[in-house]
């Protein structure tokens, strides 16, 4: 296969990626790069308020998946329909991604402060072949892959979790009219680890004087998060020599969650949360001047105090913050930046949340709804929920425009 051509074809995926324009020059399977979470999209494509409440927070850090198990049994993700880029080259670039997640509380039978949990995720990424003004070569290309993690969170005075994500990728790519094509595989993992600190709920078990009420009081939740992906040897060609490094990408940043929390009975929701982080990752693969490439351990280019703490960036690394407002548990609305300046990606980004199910809980609860049905009640436990994410870049940027949309479906710790 002519490779120019697919350096050329990787390099516009990168693009739609929003990852790292120049790295096609050091790693490749650039789509094991993009976020899929739209909630996490919509806030600049950052995942540290998510943990609990997003089954895809897994497959930007597995250590999310034991968090997710604090309020819910088990939860699934999928794309309502395709995220589409705009047409590019007279090509459409179709991705889709879903994800499972379950857990368990152990603490809730037997006072041990542990959760466990389990996910399943997967993706796939086609671009059908060109044929429009400016790009008349019939390829087309794909990338797939599917990842299993495990997860175990402490809950003490800290809460701490870690996690495991062993991946399976393939990529496949052919120029049709020439009868070529190639295809590499890898297997892959992750390693995560998230650190909360639940202020407010410490103060409130010691029964500070400032609780407002036995029903209501606010809540402060502080997080640290890291983990590095994509590990593993270079990538196999089935029909060449030729290995290729993967996109080892190390992730890290700084989250908190506030608000005020309601909890009466068997019900319980946030009437009003504010939701912010802030994140940066690097891509640890380095090309030596001999024009080859080797992995690195640690970033050189990621500066926490200046990066993360402080918010400056440079031209090395990715940044991305967002935040959300949350009223009653019923809609979530976000806004986001994500920032890459060597790759000339900045994109402005929003979008929002709805929970379909929340609202008739709530009026079960104004009316003292006796839960005495199972079917009932494992009914108020679901929760059915929409998200929407919207970029915005500069015109012509072939990510302008670009839309996620999500169904997520959570069932909730029954409670009796």
């Amino acid at each position: 296969m002519n490779r120019a051509l697919v350096c050329r074809m990787i390099a516009v995926i990168l693009v739609l990626a929003s990852t790292r324009i120049v790295a096609v020059q050091r790693a490749d399977a650039p789509s094991l790069l993009i976020s899929p979470s739209p909630a996490a999209n919509a806030m600049g494509q950052s995942y540290g308020t998510l943990w609990a409440s997003d089954p895809m927070g897994g497959v930007f850090n597995p250590a999310a998946v034991a968090l997710f198990a604090q309020k819910n049994i088990s939860g699934s993700s999928f794309y309502l329909r395709n995220a589409q880029w705009p047409i590019i080259y007279g090509s459409k670039w179709p991705y889709s991604a879903w994800a499972v997640a379950v857990g368990r509380d152990v603490f809730k039978t037997s006072k041990f402060p542990l959760r466990l949990g389990v996910g399943y995720y997967g993706y796939y990424h086609r671009v059908n072949p060109g044929g429009g003004a400016g790009y008349t070569d019939p390829i087309e290309f794909a990338e797939r892959a599917n990842g299993l993690t495990f997860s175990m969170a402490l809950d003490l005075a800290v809460r701490v979790s870690f996690g495991y994500t062993l991946r399976y990728f393939e990529s496949q790519a052919g120029l049709f009219e020439a009868g070529s094509s190639f295809s590499s595989h890898a297997f892959t993992h992750d390693f995560g680890l998230i650190i909360q600190a639940p202020l407010c709920e410490s103060i409130i078990k010691i029964k500070n004087s400032f609780l407002m009420n036995s029903n209501i009081h606010p809540f402060l939740t502080p997080g640290f998060h890291i983990s590095q992906r994509n590990i593993g040897p270079k990538l196999r060609y089935k029909d060449a020599a030729r290995r290729d490094p993967l996109p080892r990408q190390l992730y890290t940043g700084l989250a908190f969650r506030a608000g005020v929390h309601y909890h009466r009975d068997t019900f319980q929701c946030d009437i009003l949360h504010f939701n912010w982080a802030r994140e940066v990752d690097d891509i640890l693969v380095q090309r030596t001047a001999d024009g080859r490439t080797r992995y690195l351990h640690f970033s050189p280019n990621i500066n926490f105090w200046k990066n993360v703490i402080i918010g400056k960036s440079n031209d090395r690394i990715a940044m991305h913050q967002g935040y959300e407002i949350g009223l009653a548990d019923v809609v979530f609305l976000r806004r986001g930046r994500y920032e890459y300046i060597e790759g000339n990606d900045i994109l402005d980004t929003r979008g929002y949340g709805i929970n379909f199910i929340q609202p008739i809980r709530l009026l079960a609860h104004l009316l003292h709804y006796q839960r005495d049905k199972l079917w009932l009640d494992v009914l108020l436990e679901l929760d059915v929920e929409y998200h929407k994410s919207l970029w915005d870049a500069e015109t012509n940027n072939p990510l302008d425009g670009t839309e996620f949309n999500s169904i997520v479906i959570k069932l909730r710790h029954v409670q009796f």
